[in-house]
């Protein structure tokens, strides 16, 4: 014991140099350890099961440390698991358990009494795994220290489940000059949750063509093509207007010289063009008619589109019979 103490004043100063290594430092394996070292972590030992009685579970777990850095014994990372247990620290407990079992398997190979332990400590650590929460962290280009739950995640542990206490987990990137990015999640007893810094690419929307000249499409290709079929209507129209008048001309002319009933055969041919303007006009105006009903037919929905989808009782319809085409509708 005299020889543990002159060496505790260089100890506690490489434990302030590096409280992280002192933390998860490991003694000699048990087959190798001396008997002085044996009975060392022996000592302390005892002294942890005696505070466990106690409900120190604080005063113990510090003692079967200071015993596992002397003599790694498997049996004694069991009780530190044990002891993180009744601390309430479940997700430290279930690392710890991983640790204890990679020992004891190591030390049932030298010695098979070690085989309980190892049986042991793979029982509870399954128990532990419906009691603790896992994450699972893709950091995606960010770079630096991956901090999980306040703890710094080793490079180890990155590409794995990392056991979380259940709750809300604070799951952050750090760079040299702070957080680069962080995210919290809710992680419940035996749930695993990803965690993804990823970003997010939203798809394009599709491109709609815009100014179709379809007959059938009800946007601006139907406003073009009604207004194509209306002035297609309103030159048969000017159409049936000029020959109507030409024709009018002819038969008035006629009319005059053949008052007396009969028209001399010069006339013939006067006779034959106006029948000819006659024929010209009837053509235009059914073309006419046809135009501006079509145009219509396609452009008054248009103008009544909005007012028919706030009313649903407004309706409009073309109405063709012998001899006329028309609209009816209620608005």
């Amino acid at each position: 014991m005299r020889r543990r103490h002159r060496w505790a004043p260089p100890l506690l100063l490489l434990c302030a140099l590096a409280p992280v290594w002192a933390a998860h430092a490991e003694g000699v394996p048990v087959s190798q350890a001396t008997d002085e070292q044996k009975s060392q972590a022996q000592e302390l030992f005892i002294k942890a099961t005696e505070k466990m009685k106690g409900d120190d579970h604080e005063g113990a777990l510090a003692d079967l440390r200071g015993s596992f850095d002397i003599v790694a014994s498997p049996n004694t990372r069991l009780l530190i698991m044990r002891e993180l247990i009744a601390l309430g620290r479940p997700a430290e407990a279930y690392r710890e358990a991983a640790e204890t079992e990679r020992l004891a398997q190591e030390a049932a190979l030298a010695d098979p009494k070690y085989q309980d332990t190892l049986k042991s400590v793979q029982q509870e650590r399954a128990d532990l795994g419906k009691k603790v929460g896992f994450v699972k962290v893709d950091v995606g280009t960010l770079t630096g220290e991956l901090v999980v739950g306040g703890r710094a995640i080793g490079t180890e542990e990155r590409g794995g489940a990392i056991a979380v206490n259940p709750g809300q987990v604070e799951v952050a990137v750090r760079g040299p000059t702070g957080v680069a990015d962080t995210r919290v999640v809710d992680v419940g007893p035996g749930v695993e949750v990803a965690v993804s810094f990823v970003p997010v690419v939203k798809p394009e929307e599709p491109k709609t063509a815009s100014g179709s000249v379809h007959p059938f499409d009800m946007g601006t290709g139907q406003r073009i093509t009604g207004i194509v079929f209306a002035g297609v209507g309103v030159i048969g129209m000017g159409m049936f207007a000029g020959f109507g008048s030409a024709n009018q001309a002819i038969y008035s002319d006629l009319e005059e010289q053949c008052a007396s009933g009969s028209c001399p055969s010069s006339l013939q041919e006067d006779a034959d063009q106006g029948r000819t303007w006659q024929t010209a006009a009837n053509v235009s105006v059914v073309i006419g008619a046809v135009g501006l009903a079509a145009g219509a037919g396609l452009l008054i929905p248009t103008f009544f589109a909005k007012k028919k989808s706030d009313d649903k009782s407004a309706w409009l319809g073309v109405e063709v019979g012998p001899g006329y085409v028309g609209y009816k509708g209620s608005f």
